[in-house]
Parts: C-alpha cells; structure tokens; sequence
C-alpha cells in the first residue's frame, strides 16, 4: 500500500480524517546455507502508523494491515489459507477485489455498509482429496469470507475506539450526503 504526500497533506488539511503511513522495519534473519549459518537484515513493511492530527497514536499489524487495505480498496493480492472439510491446508490466492463504503442516513442514524467483492484462485492444495465440488468450493468460500470480514471488523472497532478516521467513512459521507455532512 502506497501513501502520496498529496493524499497525506490533503488528510492532514481535514479534521475529520486521520493519516495513516506505511511502516517500515529492519528486520534480522538467520541464513542457512552451504557456507555455513550467518545472519542477514532485510527492510519489512510490517503495518501502518495511524495519527491524530500530527501525532503518533498507534500502529496496526500486518493483518489489521489488510484489513485496511480491504476497506480502502487497495487489497488486489495476497493469500488466504483455508482448511477443507478434512482439515487439509487450501491457498486461496486473490487475483480481484473491490471494496465499496455505502453510507445510509436513516431514523436510526447514519451506517456504513461496506461490500467487498473478491475474486480468487486456489492456488496450493496440500492433500490429495477432491475439493473441487460445489459444497467444498462453498466451504471454502464461507471460510475466506468470514476471514475478510474478521479483518475489516477488527480495524473498524480499532478506529471506533480510538475515534479516528483513517478508513475513509467520512468522505465516503461527504460524498453522498453533502448538505447533510454539515450537520
């Protein structure tokens, strides 16, 4: 995920909405090879810093990392694994995504709907059964669902908690309702 410095300034102009930055970490790890062990460094994007205004207010791992990235709609690849039925390991590899905000102001207030549309492959099967039936395939799918959804619902409440708004539900407001957005 890539952050502008337009888009940053652009954030940081509006009270309303809270920056966020990628991070960024050196990270050691051990080589083994054939001349012997040895340790190597290696620069890893393990989250996102998130701020209030111009100032640190906390970090998001690398899987509620994701989890923002589905609901600003920058999450195009990666892998879920999955367990069949008979506990086998199954990769589902994304190939497509779109995610949308949908406000609605109704007598009970404002919500935000958000609808994420995915596309994927399998991409490794670790055993040798037959998944690729209608109620396996569905299983699977229910399993990949339900872990995007855990992901996204993890850094809303991060956001609700801490009252920030880095996940970009203001503008998706603005933008539908903006003479209601004054109120």
């Amino acid at each position: 995920n890539t952050v502008d410095l337009i888009e940053a300034m652009y954030t940081l102009d509006h009270d309303y909405s809270s920056l966020y930055l990628p991070c960024i970490e050196l990270h050691n790890f051990r080589l083994s090879n054939q001349q012997g062990k040895g340790e190597n460094q290696d620069i890893v994007m393990p989250g996102f810093a998130v701020f209030r205004g111009d100032k640190l207010v906390g970090y998001l791992d690398g899987k509620m990392g994701r989890g923002l990235n589905w609901l600003r709609n920058q999450e195009k690849s990666g892998v879920i694994p999955v367990n069949s039925q008979e506990g086998s390991t199954v990769s589902l590899e994304i190939i497509e995504s779109k995610t949308k905000l949908k406000p609605e102001i109704t007598d009970n207030g404002l919500t935000i709907n958000v609808q994420v549309r995915i596309s994927s492959n399998i991409g490794e099967i670790r055993s040798s059964e037959n998944i690729v039936t209608r109620h396996t395939l569905a299983y699977l799918e229910a399993q990949q669902e339900q872990i995007i959804k855990q992901e996204i619902e993890e850094v809303i409440k991060y956001a609700q908690d801490n009252q920030l708004d880095f996940i970009g539900a203001g503008e998706a407001v603005y933008r539908k309702y903006p003479i209601q957005w004054q109120d």
